[in-house]
């Protein structure tokens, strides 16, 4: 099982690959820090009501239901709607007044000549538990065998 990366870093190198299997995007996220690489997968897929679903891990121990919603710079906006954990078989959806709130921010950024991020997971009462953000510019490369 993935386990999630605690810790503060800056200017941290990374990779991500995303594919498109049955009609999901599968993306792998390995950041490489100075004591090894660390990698985070998740399977995107989109629902017929205009949410995309996340799961993380593998197998998949985190989901969250994000509402989609592009602003008036083009940049696109997530916010969860529901989050749920996999104990074994078991899924339990984390009750809304206890359920962290996870915000995406991808934005372009033509300075760069690429992509703006910024992900934060804040939790009621307690504040943020989760934040990084950055810039990136990506490529379509063939895959091989």
């Amino acid at each position: 099982m993935d386990h999630l990366f605690a810790g503060r870093q800056h200017d941290v190198p990374f990779t991500v690959r995303n594919r498109t299997v049955n009609g999901r995007a599968v993306a792998e996220r390995t950041l490489h820090l100075p004591a090894g690489d660390w990698t985070m997968k998740d399977v995107v897929s989109a629902r017929s009501n205009g949410q995309v679903i996340d799961r993380i891990g593998e197998p998949p121990s985190l989901a969250a239901a994000f509402d989609v919603d592009v602003d008036g710079e083009g940049s696109l906006l997530l916010r969860s709607r529901a989050v749920g954990l996999r104990v074994g078989r078991l899924r339990l959806r984390v009750p809304a007044p206890f359920a962290p709130v996870i915000r995406l921010r991808e934005s372009p950024d033509p300075a760069a000549n690429g992509q703006r991020v910024h992900l934060t997971v804040d939790l009621p009462v307690v504040g943020r538990l989760y934040e990084y953000r950055g810039s990136f510019r990506y490529r379509i490369e063939k895959e091989s065998a």
